[in-house]
């Protein structure tokens, strides 16, 4: 994992890189690889040491979580914290930039979906929840050049209208 990349923005590279599944809707995988990265990060376990191009639960670096039952942070308030702080820590210009590295697309914003599958798949305490949504929030009205209010956590309904801000190039007075 390169040293500028905080763990969540290296998991987005990782699924940028191996075309993770990141819709939310989807009843075949739900999310597998994107789930097990954040539950790892919840737990503390570094990214490198997971066989990521396997689709086995990696039991061997969290034996005390019960796969698919427990999702990412729903461990407890530990886990729910440090899985807090390196996703509102995450720089997501740098998962954007490395989504298109990696995928060589234009005119998509699917890198979005990999917020998606954190706001819907993990169980991070309402504190937490909120201040990665700040933090978040504040990333993408700076993005998308809205002057929406900074103070409330984005939801998962919003990114389809980052989405849209962010393909238009559009800069709205509000989202």
């Amino acid at each position: 994992m390169s040293a500028e990349l905080n763990q969540f923005e290296e998991l987005c590279r990782l699924a940028s890189l191996n075309r993770w599944c990141w819709k939310v809707p989807c009843t075949t995988c739900r999310n597998h690889h994107l789930s097990v990265g954040l539950a790892l990060i919840a737990h503390g376990v570094p990214l490198a040491k997971w066989a990521h191009a396997t689709t086995r639960w990696p039991e061997e670096l969290i034996p005390s979580a019960r796969w698919p039952h427990e999702l990412p942070g729903a461990g407890g308030v530990v886990e729910s914290e440090r899985l807090g702080a390196v996703l509102s820590a995450a720089n997501l210009e740098s998962i954007r930039e490395n989504y298109y590295a990696a995928r060589r697309l234009g005119g998509r914003e699917d890198w979005l979906g990999y917020l998606g599958v954190v706001l819907v798949r993990t169980k991070l305490s309402p504190p937490h929840l909120g201040q990665v949504g700040k933090s978040w929030r504040v990333q993408l009205n700076r993005m998308a050049g809205s002057i929406a209010p900074d103070t409330q956590p984005v939801t998962f309904g919003e990114l389809e209208t980052y989405e849209r801000l962010l393909l238009s190039g559009e800069h709205p007075k509000g989202v």
